[in-house]
């Protein structure tokens, strides 16, 4: 689906207008939770056997920007929930998939941080953990939860590696409190699993995960599947906040966009983040021509989708420091304008497009030997 079909699947000045409705109850409506399961979004990166859309990156980014646009809570739960059912549509056996996807197209959301403890069982595991910030699981029917397989004495086996546990939603115990500067409508509490018994095939490695299902696009791994999502997130959300920071300038009274200092600093924030969206579409297409041409996906391609994700994320975040100081006292007022500058800033709080991203990259590009999944 690119990004002039959503239009079709979904009114995203509709989707806009819900924004403060979203905010003040700490979740999506349900109008537009139903909205996005009818468009099939939650499926895009799914594979197609499973009933997913499995589009391409490029195209996927659009959509994910342009959901993000209208609505920084709608785009977190959307892109967060896509990858996790792209991953659990991938990797999850057989038995566990068809369960998972059997009903329709599942929304599964939590966290991947190991904080999760399995304990192997004859022919499966017992998982017990808490996590934060379990992105979108208010919306949940399943749980994306990281974490450890452990010994008979409870002893992690490092060896192993970080896991990721897929439960029924009925599993987990959610917390009640939502207190957050931003992405306040993702309803991304805490939770808690205790002694949740999984068959095996509800789980799957962090690294070296065996493709189980989709097409070669799928190479490019977890940790590329995350890449694309928080991607789509910062295009959108950096976008929503220079159009809502021209639209006030104007407006605003004083001749704001007659002002060269203005006009300077405006048209900087444009050009990083212009230049940003070009860097993430131009490491994408080499993906995409790699895979098509049947050829290795590089480490060198690897690195470069994720400097374009950090610096789209780099480039979103400086654009709304920027527009919430030009903005001035209509910046303190609720309103678009604050909301998409809070949504921003909240979403660069997360691991993934951490300082860390940076040196991982620099390994790869500085180094020889295969590439690390930042």
């Amino acid at each position: 689906m690119a990004a002039p079909q959503i239009a079709a699947a979904i009114d995203l000045q509709w989707l806009a207008a819900r924004s403060a409705e979203h905010e003040r109850q700490g979740r999506l409506c349900d109008d537009a939770l139903a909205a996005l399961k009818a468009a099939n979004l939650f499926g895009l990166l799914t594979p197609a056997e499973l009933g997913g859309l499995e589009a391409s990156p490029r195209d996927t980014l659009e959509v994910l920007a342009e959901v993000s646009r209208a609505d920084g809570s709608t785009g977190w739960v959307l892109t967060t929930c896509a990858f996790a059912a792209g991953l659990a549509g991938v990797y999850l056996g057989d038995s566990a998939a068809s369960e998972v996807f059997g009903r329709g197209m599942p929304i599964i959301a939590g966290a991947g941080a190991p904080n999760g403890r399995a304990r192997p069982l004859d022919r499966g595991f017992e998982l017990s953990g808490r996590w934060s910030y379990g992105s979108g699981i208010r919306h949940a029917t399943h749980t994306h939860n990281g974490g450890f397989i452990v010994d008979q004495h409870g002893e992690i086996r490092r060896d192993l590696g970080h896991h990721i546990f897929v439960t029924p939603i009925a599993a987990a115990t959610l917390d009640d409190a939502w207190d957050v500067i931003g992405l306040r409508g993702t309803g991304s509490v805490d939770y808690a699993i205790e002694r949740c018994v999984l068959p095996d095939g509800y789980e799957h490695p962090t690294r070296g995960a065996v493709q189980r299902r989709g097409g070669a696009i799928y190479r490019v791994g977890m940790a590329g599947m995350s890449a694309i999502a928080h991607t789509g997130f910062f295009l959108g959300i950096g976008r929503r906040v220079l159009d809502e920071l021209g639209a006030v300038a104007r407006t605003k009274a004083g001749g704001l966009v007659d002002s060269e200092s203005f006009q300077e600093g405006y048209g900087a924030a444009e050009a990083h983040y212009r230049a940003a969206r070009a860097l993430v579409f131009e490491g994408w297409r080499t993906v995409e021509e790699r895979v098509a041409r049947n050829q290795p996906i590089e480490r060198t391609d690897v690195s470069a989708v994720h400097l374009a994700m950090y610096h789209m994320a780099w480039a979103s975040t400086s654009a709304a420091e920027y527009a919430f100081k030009a903005g001035g006292g209509v910046s303190l007022r609720g309103g678009p304008l604050q909301r998409a500058f809070r949504d921003t800033l909240a979403g660069r709080q997360h691991v993934r497009v951490s300082t860390a991203v940076l040196r991982a990259c620099a390994r790869d590009l500085l180094l020889p030997g295969p590439a690390s999944q930042a």
